[in-house]
């Protein structure tokens, strides 16, 4: 796959961070979109770093399982907070349907924006794009 590639998945899960921005910023926030969206940012972030080295991206929305398979092509990744990256998963699906859920609070998920943005942080000097490195 074309490197380029990889940069496209970072531009898709920049635009995902900056809509949580956005959205949390507003009065009274669905805060369970804000999640949806800082979850899509760190799979997106996980499969842009998998795409740049070569990897076949599955096509699955559990982050476990991504971190997972980024772990094993390089064990730096072990470092991140997967108790953490893992629970932000429920994201994807859980929060999106009507259930008996509770609607996360606005910190819970500030938490996660903070977590997606450091999860770019590590990420994104690891994509190799043809520009190079993004970091």
């Amino acid at each position: 796959m074309s490197m380029n590639y990889a940069l496209e998945w970072t531009k898709k899960a920049n635009a995902d961070l900056d809509t949580a921005k956005t959205l949390m910023e507003i009065d009274n926030p669905h805060t369970e979109i804000i999640g949806f969206h800082c979850q899509q940012a760190v799979e997106k972030y996980m499969k842009a770093y998998l795409v740049s080295i070569n990897m076949k991206i599955p096509k699955i929305h559990d982050l476990d399982s991504l971190l997972q398979i980024c772990i094993q092509n390089n064990p730096d990744f072990a470092n991140l907070n997967r108790e953490k990256i893992s629970s932000l998963t429920d994201y994807a699906i859980d929060f999106r349907y009507p259930d008996d859920n509770a609607e996360p609070t606005l910190d819970e998920v500030k938490e996660y924006y903070e977590l997606s943005l450091k999860i770019k942080e590590f990420i994104l000097p690891r994509v190799k794009t043809s520009q190079g490195e993004l970091g």
